[in-house]
């Protein structure tokens, strides 16, 4: 895809179109020229893995924390998420509004990450990832939070990490039970015991944060051996 030069007014949202079938890519090409002069922001062309809206035929087959543009697909996108669909044979119109439906997941997601760009995160354990994450930048960024707590700005800028890979990466720790998540204000995320009651993530590494954290299990048998007695 062309290199558009990118107007000062506007906000520029990374686009990637690569993975097209060869007829699409040349029509999807020829046709968002025309879109994006339209639009309220700026498009820069960027590799699927690193985009924050990915265009693709059909829903893509791999996971990804990206909008998902998906022009003529095979399943419903009314049960999907992050999905917007572009019908076969679409004209610059019907881009332009799926292009505008696109920007405001997008821009709706940079503002959920700016409110959480504060927040530190630590593995609680090592998770082998999928064939999409084992990148060096991947590997940089899980050897950091075995050591440390690491945010979001860290793993983009110290990292490489794009968007959607930074996404993708704390989804898939967090569905290993792998993730620890400490707030700026030095608090902890309460997530649910094994007996379902509330279990606090202790925010300091190391000793002493082991240490606080046998003192509490230690209170919390004599508590219920005194209320047996």
């Amino acid at each position: 895809m062309p290199t558009f030069i990118t107007p000062p007014d506007k906000t520029v949202l990374k686009i990637g179109s690569d993975d097209l079938p060869e007829a699409e890519l040349t029509r999807f090409t020829v046709l968002f020229q025309v879109a994006q002069t339209r639009g309220a922001v700026a498009w820069t062309q960027v590799p699927p893995a690193e985009a924050e809206v990915v265009v693709s035929h059909g829903v893509p087959w791999r996971a990804t924390q990206a909008v998902n543009l998906c022009i003529d697909p095979r399943v419903s996108c009314a049960a999907e998420l992050n999905v917007i669909p572009l019908e076969s044979g679409f004209r610059v119109a019907t881009l332009i509004e799926a292009l505008d439906r696109a920007s405001a997941g997008v821009l709706q997601r940079r503002g959920q990450s700016l409110a959480g760009a504060a927040v530190g995160y630590r593995l609680r354990h090592w998770v082998v990832l999928g064939p999409d994450q084992q990148s060096a930048n991947h590997a940089r960024v899980m050897a950091a939070m075995s050591r440390r707590n690491v945010t979001r700005e860290w793993m983009a800028t110290g990292a490489g990490l794009g968007a959607a890979q930074i996404e993708g990466l704390l989804s898939e720790l967090r569905a290993h039970g792998a993730l620890c998540e400490s707030r700026p204000d030095g608090g902890a995320r309460r997530e649910p015991d094994d007996n379902g009651g509330p279990r606090v993530l202790l925010n300091r590494p190391g000793f002493v944060g082991r240490l606080r954290h046998w003192f509490a299990g230690a209170s919390a048998t004599d508590n219920s051996l005194g209320a047996q007695r």
